[in-house]
């Protein structure tokens, strides 16, 4: 799971995204990263 929250923190912090839109962007990544 820590392996996971980080993929996702590191793929916000790249696209330098609002904490409203990590949300709504980690319920799209969430399924990618684990298929």
């Amino acid at each position: 799971m820590r392996e996971k929250g980080e993929t996702l923190y590191s793929i916000t912090t790249k696209y330098n995204v609002s904490r409203k839109d990590i949300k709504k962007a980690n319920k799209k990544l969430i399924p990618i990263i684990l298929f």
